[in-house]
């Protein structure tokens, strides 16, 4: 436990502790399952080539790559392997489909958040109380 020395911890104190701990242990077990359901999901490393997304064409292993998602927990990272169709002139990533990653980088429950805090319009006053009740820190930048 936490050493705080002479200090009296309030019940407000107290509550703020246990709430920055437990999000950190969820962030950190849902990148955890994220990273292995990625993994899962992926086609076999040894697996040189791929079908498209777009077209069923055979493409070529690019590279990896990581995509950066914002979640309820907080940005969650998910490893990804990337393919290339040179007929598209596009990439794709199998673990997208089949995760089924938002092309905006934000999870449905992140953007029913933003909605629920009267968000008919995007602003950085909404993205300041989205941040003060859920610690998701967003920005019109962003949107």
């Amino acid at each position: 436990m936490a050493d705080y020395g002479d200090q009296v911890l309030t019940i407000d104190d107290i509550e703020r502790i246990v709430e920055k701990a437990t999000k950190e242990i969820g962030r950190d077990s849902a990148q955890e399952i994220c990273a292995e359901e990625a993994r899962s999901q992926e086609v076999d490393p040894g697996e040189d080539r791929y079908a498209c997304a777009h077209r069923g064409r055979r493409v070529r292993f690019r590279g990896n790559d990581k995509r950066t998602i914002v979640t309820a927990l907080g940005i969650l990272t998910v490893p990804r392997r990337i393919y290339y169709c040179a007929r598209c002139d596009m990439d794709t990533a199998p673990v997208d489909k089949a995760m089924r990653l938002p092309g905006h980088g934000y999870t449905a429950r992140v953007e029913q958040m933003v909605a629920d805090l009267g968000a008919d319009e995007v602003s950085e006053k909404v993205f300041k109380r989205l941040e003060r009740l859920t610690r998701i820190r967003l920005s019109a930048k962003d949107s």
